[in-house]
């Protein structure tokens, strides 16, 4: 005869069951030559049950005080005080009096190990619980809360085991945060050693975080690190959306020094593990109420862990939490927009469908707008965004997209393009949006006599001017005949900066070719001249001084 022998994990939650399954006893026969079966102790205290999970596999189960043990391994029939068959997929939550109990499902294969978790609890706190078996450096717990009543305070928490390894040694610590919901929202953190059989706490902190308002969406996270041997643990939070405002996914971490000589800190997940004092090897994110009466509320919840490329869905999923010390006396776990959540009711035990991580909100995504305005959200599909190719925002003025550029955690991206789509991150991600435009301002330019305009001759120029550009105009004079013609009143070169819508004409004035010639000089203008040709503006005055000249013989 054969048993497998696996360690109790010990809760102590002092919480109300609000249903019981009670004890049916009955003869047990003996196990069979050679067989094997899994044995737990359980040591019963008052108001505290025992629940087993069946992971799979289908058993009877046995429980048997230890003189009825003694008397069935050894090969004889005896009385169990408790027996039942077993199926894989569910839970049981049995009550027995106070007292030490060994725990038998029969028959299991021999050398490996059992698929069920035995544990002692009050009433497990409802939630979410990671049995795994996963190892990673980062969880991140997503919780979106609405419809919360007024009347109770609602606490959500996330914990996970942490596992420290040096030369020849491993340190446990059970890593715990939680976040109230109420209108003086605070942030609480406690970090308890559990390596040997009594608990110790290292660490507690409390922050204060101010007012929520409805709808709350937040992050808690809890990460591992290991820098010059020195193991770390950080926990964190971010609040991603606080009534009708939007926050990107910056999480604030606070960090808190485990030991010296480490080698390796991670977070464990595995049905099988347990430490000395009986804290699961489990991550956990669950919601209390406290132990009034029930408050209305819907807290959506999701547990992820990074796999060093991405974040991904817990596994192996249970309803209910081992370690925390919480009260959901009155909650049970429905499902919201394809993840779990907390809502008001009868809490029942087991497992827990599997969520998807891209039903996690991760991508924060602002959209920015030509008019230098901006829209926020977070998203969990891809998100086609279109702008358009061309806008009219005053008379005058006209906007060409010229591409859009996506800036993702703050590397940019330029696509040639009015349609852009973006896909969720594979983790908190911030990605921003902007078209990129071009301003046009409108100009029309006329003349009655032939122009240049930027090397093109016309007399009526008009077109949409790059704002900035710069216009040249060249405007030499018209002939009209051989002494007259017209001439540009501003000049024969002329350079414009276009800033704004322009309407111009150009001005012409008419010129007359003058020649006058004299046998001695005089003055025209004010200058001395024998002979002057040029070309004068009609209606201008020409000013002729003429002095008398003497010349010889007295004339």
């Amino acid at each position: 005869m054969k048993h497998s022998l696996i360690l109790l994990i010990t809760v102590v939650v002092i919480l109300t069951l609000p249903s019981q399954v009670h004890a049916q006893s009955g003869i047990v026969n003996p196990p069979a030559q050679n067989s094997c079966w899994g044995l737990w102790s359980a040591d019963i205290g008052s108001n505290q049950y025992l629940l087993i999970d069946i992971l799979s596999n289908n058993y009877s189960l046995y429980v048997f005080t230890q003189n009825q043990y003694e008397t069935w391994s050894s090969g004889g029939q005896a009385y169990a005080i408790y027996t039942s068959q077993v199926t894989a997929g569910n839970v049981y939550l049995v009550q027995l009096p106070q007292g030490i109990y060994d725990v038998v499902l029969y028959p299991t294969p021999c050398g490996i190990n059992v698929s069920a978790v035995v544990r002692v609890v009050n009433q497990p706190a409802v939630g979410i619980t990671a049995l795994g078996p996963i190892t990673t450096n980062y969880v991140l717990a997503y919780i979106n809360a609405t419809g919360l009543g007024v009347g109770g305070s609602v606490y959500v928490i996330l914990g996970s085991m942490v596992v420290v390894k040096g030369q020849g040694s491993t340190r446990e610590y059970w890593v715990e945060s939680s976040i109230g919901l109420g209108s003086n929202a605070q942030f609480m953190i406690n970090i308890i050693n559990v390596t040997g059989a009594l608990p110790t706490t290292m660490y507690s902190q409390i922050l204060n975080l101010g007012s929520f308002n409805q709808p709350i969406a937040l992050y808690l996270a809890i990460k591992t690190n290991v820098s010059g041997g020195i193991a770390s643990v950080l926990v964190g939070y971010s609040v991603i959306q606080n009534g009708s405002q939007y926050k990107p996914p910056g999480i604030t971490w606070l960090s808190f020094q485990l030991i010296n000589g480490a080698l390796e800190a991670v977070i464990e997940m595995n049905p099988y593990l347990a430490t000395a004092g009986g804290y699961a090897y489990d991550t956990e994110l669950v919601v209390s109420q406290g132990a009034g009466s029930a408050v209305p509320m819907s807290v959506g919840l999701a547990l992820l862990y990074w796999d060093g490329a991405a974040f991904r869905a817990v596994t192996d999923l249970r309803n209910y939490a081992l370690n925390i010390n919480a009260t959901s006396t009155y909650l049970t776990l429905g499902e919201c927009q394809g993840l779990p959540c907390v809502i008001p009711g009868q809490p029942t035990y087991g497992a827990l469908n599997q969520f998807n991580a891209s039903d996690v909100p991760m991508t924060y995504l602002v959209i920015e707008t030509p008019m230098n305005r901006s829209v926020a959200r977070y998203i969990t599909e891809p998100t086609n965004i279109t702008y358009p190719t061309i806008l009219t925002p005053t008379y005058g003025t006209k906007l060409v997209l010229v591409g859009i550029v996506a800036s993702i955690n703050g590397v940019s991206e330029f696509v040639n393009s009015s349609v852009i789509t973006i896909k969720p991150g594979n983790g908190p991600t911030v990605v921003v949006v902007k078209p990129i435009y071009a301003k046009y301002y409108l100009v029309s330019i006329s003349s009655d006599y032939p122009i240049n305009v930027n090397g093109t001759p016309t007399s009526n120029y008009g077109g949409w001017v790059l704002a900035g550009d710069y216009l040249v105009i060249s405007a030499g004079p018209h002939y009209l005949g051989g002494t007259v013609r017209v001439f540009p009143i501003n000049g024969t070169n002329l350079v414009i900066r276009v800033d704004e819508p322009l309407n111009a004409v150009i001005g012409w004035v008419r010129q007359y070719l003058v020649n006058i010639t004299s046998p001695f000089p005089i003055g025209i203008n004010g200058t001395q001249y024998l002979n002057y040709l040029g070309w004068v503006n009609a209606c201008d005055y020409i000013i002729i001084n003429a002095t008398t000249k003497y010349l010889s013989n007295e004339t």
